[in-house]
């Protein structure tokens, strides 16, 4: 799908940093698909000592980090879109 908006020469700027985050959320939006389909597999805790188990605690909390720093972006790039193009 392609959307083609009309804006205003006073707007031109604006709404071209807008479109311009549109786009980066678009393309992020893709590359989340692409992740989705190479899912990590279930581990097995079984046989994991207690440090790995820790270590992976770690690792996933660091995960979370970056994924709630991905939702600020997009929340601002949406936000930024929403107020260029709001009638």
């Amino acid at each position: 799908m392609r959307l083609i908006y009309y804006v205003a020469p006073a707007l031109a700027s604006e709404a071209s940093t807008v479109l311009s985050l549109c786009w980066e959320v678009h393309m992020d939006i893709d590359d989340d698909k692409e992740s989705q389909k190479t899912a990590e597999k279930p581990l097995d805790l079984d046989v994991l000592s207690i440090e790995e188990l820790e270590d992976r605690i770690a690792a996933l909390h660091a995960e979370i980090e970056v994924l709630q720093a991905a939702i600020k972006k997009k929340s601002a790039a949406r936000g930024a879109a929403d107020s260029v193009f709001k009638t």
